[in-house]
């Protein structure tokens, strides 16, 4: 009962609380900030897995962001780290599946817009940290690249996507357990509303950008 109240408690203080944010600076755009990297630099073998959901129609807006798959570009100690999980990963016979990394801050404000319910989404006035590349979305699956039962598809709202949630599957429950306790330990932080959304340590020392990958491809 006080492990129910005090989840309660949480989901409300997340869920409705207010905050003035402020102006959001950004980076000069017109080249690719210096912090960014392709991440595939880092995954050399074995290769990096990635199924970007807003280059395609799978995602809650059912509608392409990006024009194309510009790759995994991340912050370059945030895709170090995560070289790191997968590897760690391996040793329980798992990989990793990238669905988003760095995101331009105009995906950003177009996510907001268009979104059924704004509480679920990342607000322009403080912009995303995947705008910094220090995010990264991300699941499970086996050797193979067969994504694993998780609670949840990418972008679901609601209890069930919050990384505290006990219904599903017990399956699902473990897996997506491992997750956050791996990357949890290579230094990232799950977020209270997405099992699947992480940052990474030093999510704010850079500045929130709107270099578009694919303008330069």
């Amino acid at each position: 009962m006080r492990l129910m109240k005090a989840l309660l408690i949480f989901l409300l203080f997340y869920f409705f609380q207010e905050i003035n944010y402020g102006q959001v600076y950004l980076a000069p755009n017109k080249q690719k900030p210096s912090h960014l990297i392709q991440a595939d630099s880092v995954f050399i073998y074995p290769k990096l897995l990635s199924e970007l959901r807003y280059a395609s129609e799978d995602n809650f807006l059912q509608e392409k962001l990006y024009p194309q798959d510009p790759g995994v570009w991340l912050e370059k100690e945030t895709a170090r780290a995560l070289r790191m999980v997968d590897g760690d990963l391996r040793n329980y016979g798992l990989r990793l599946l990238i669905w988003d990394a760095y995101r331009p801050y105009s995906v950003t404000q177009y996510l907001y817009e268009n979104s059924p319910n704004k509480r679920y989404v990342a607000d322009p006035r403080r912009g995303s940290v995947h705008n910094r590349g220090s995010a990264v979305d991300v699941t499970l699956t086996n050797l193979e690249g067969v994504p694993l039962e998780m609670p949840t598809d990418f972008d679901a709202f609601g209890l069930k996507a919050t990384p505290v949630y006990l219904g599903g599957s017990e399956v699902s429950r473990q897996n997506r357990n491992v997750l956050i306790r791996v990357m949890t330990h290579r230094g990232f932080k799950v977020n209270a509303g997405e099992w699947w959304h992480f940052e990474f340590k030093n999510a704010y020392q850079h500045s929130i950008s709107d270099w578009r990958p694919w303008d330069g491809l």
